[in-house]
């Protein structure tokens, strides 16, 4: 009896799995022809108070952001010199960002990697960290402490296209 009401749990079982098992669904690349590309968002202007917003700059040192690599990135170097030059005019807090290493046997990034256009002037904080800037494996990165000690609610992330978006540079 207890053998029977077994098989006829795991016949019961087949059945359902056999009947209602959806047909196999196209995968992206046969669906890729007919996918549509939302359009781009509409850019408005903001305004930012510089008291209680920072501007965080991250990877556009020599090792990602050049020519051989990504000449967009390049590229876009003269807008972000004239964003972080008008940012600095207003008192905004810039934070600049460094990566712990770009990889196996690739030396880290020093801040002195950093194109000389865009590159931090006088005390602008620097912190090492990959995409938590809070933290880096288990210790602080100090970023916290920064916002806080300068009264930081709002940042404004400036990356590289390598992260797929531009600095917010058109202002």
């Amino acid at each position: 009896m207890f053998r029977l009401r077994h098989l006829f749990s795991l016949a019961a079982l087949a059945v359902a799995l056999a009947c209602g098992a959806p047909a196999p669904a196209q995968t992206i690349i046969d669906e890729w022809s007919s996918v549509k590309v939302p359009p781009p968002p509409e850019l408005k202007p903001v305004t930012a108070d510089p008291k209680t917003t920072a501007l965080l700059v991250m990877d556009l040192f020599k090792q990602i952001c050049n020519t051989e690599r990504r000449p967009r990135c390049v590229a876009s170097i003269p807008r972000i010199e004239k964003l972080l030059a008008e940012a600095r005019t207003k008192g905004v807090t810039i934070i600049y960002t460094l990566v712990p290493s770009l990889g196996p046997n690739v030396p880290a990034p020093v801040i002195g990697d950093t194109l000389p256009a865009v590159a931090p002037k006088g005390n602008e904080p620097v912190i090492v960290s990959f995409v938590d800037k809070f933290m880096l494996s288990d210790k602080d990165t100090g970023l916290g402490a920064i916002l806080k000690d300068k009264g930081i609610r709002r940042m404004a992330p400036c990356f590289t296209p390598r992260a797929r978006r531009r600095c917010a540079a058109s202002t």
